[in-house]
């Protein structure tokens, strides 16, 4: 990018960007004038990290998408940021998350800055444009999607308007519906499941006493059963990849859990 001040003042520039390197400044004066020994300036850089809510910025293509899980809540800004070939380029937001196909995804997107209008692209995990939604100024977007298969998704949330303000955030859910409708909802809180999607085990964290847990796969058939306290990781080695339903009784009431195993 290029910029630059007025004769004989002092000048501040606010910049951003995702690239990771070296950066070079280069300076002139403007006027045509040569440089001699009077004619001097001072120059200091101060780096500023990201707005620290976040967690995900500079995950502006597929290759930096932020991982995220079912029912994982992120809150992001949308800002512009710069590079050495294009000095204004809008901030695009990408999340990859593995979903089971051919079952509907609820996606809710809220605490939408005033400024900008909510646009999300989904891709397969090919890279290729499956589906694509978009909201009003201002507002939340909620709507569903059914992946046509299982496997990565990425999802790509960009400002419709092109509002560059780093101020602009939103809050993503992705999955939450895929909790039992059954659940109450203070008890199923009370329970925490990770990782999910899982690889070879997984945790279970619980405020309330543990009377039992089972675990069916994706076609009803119970391959886990434990009862009574004393446990809080299940090893998954000899588990297929696939869904798999967590069905944990608690002191407090039942709480049903959907989770995949990679």
């Amino acid at each position: 990018m290029e910029d630059a001040g007025n004769n004989g003042q002092g000048y501040v520039l606010e910049t951003s960007t995702c690239d990771l390197g070296k950066h070079y400044f280069y300076f002139r004066d403007g006027t045509g004038n040569d440089f001699n020994s009077s004619e001097q300036y001072r120059f200091s850089v101060t780096f500023t990290p990201f707005s620290s809510v976040d967690l995900c910025e500079c995950n502006n293509s597929f290759s930096s998408a932020c991982p995220i899980g079912i029912c994982d809540t992120v809150l992001a800004v949308i800002s512009p940021w710069f590079n050495d070939f294009n000095p204004f380029i809008e901030d695009e937001d990408f999340y990859q998350i593995e979903l089971a196909g051919s079952e509907e995804v609820n996606v809710n997107i809220s605490l939408v800055s005033p400024n900008i209008r909510i646009c999300v692209n989904i891709y397969n995990s090919s890279q290729v444009l499956i589906d694509n939604f978009s909201g009003n100024i201002g507002q939340a977007l909620n709507f569903n999607f059914i992946p046509p298969n299982d496997g990565i998704y990425y999802f790509k949330i960009t400002d419709c308007n092109d509002n560059f303000d780093s101020q602009n955030q939103y809050e993503l859910t992705i999955g939450c519906n895929l909790i039992s409708s059954t659940n109450d909802l203070e008890i199923d809180k009370t329970v925490q499941l990770s990782p999910n999607p899982f690889n070879d085990q997984f945790s279970i964290q619980s405020e309330h006493p543990i009377q039992n847990l089972q675990v069916f796969n994706a076609i009803g058939n119970q391959i886990f059963f434990h009862e009574g306290a004393g446990f809080n990781e299940i090893k998954t080695d000899d588990w297929q990849s696939g869904i798999y339903f967590i069905l944990i009784q608690t002191d407090a009431g039942l709480v049903v859990r959907r989770v995949i195993k990679r």
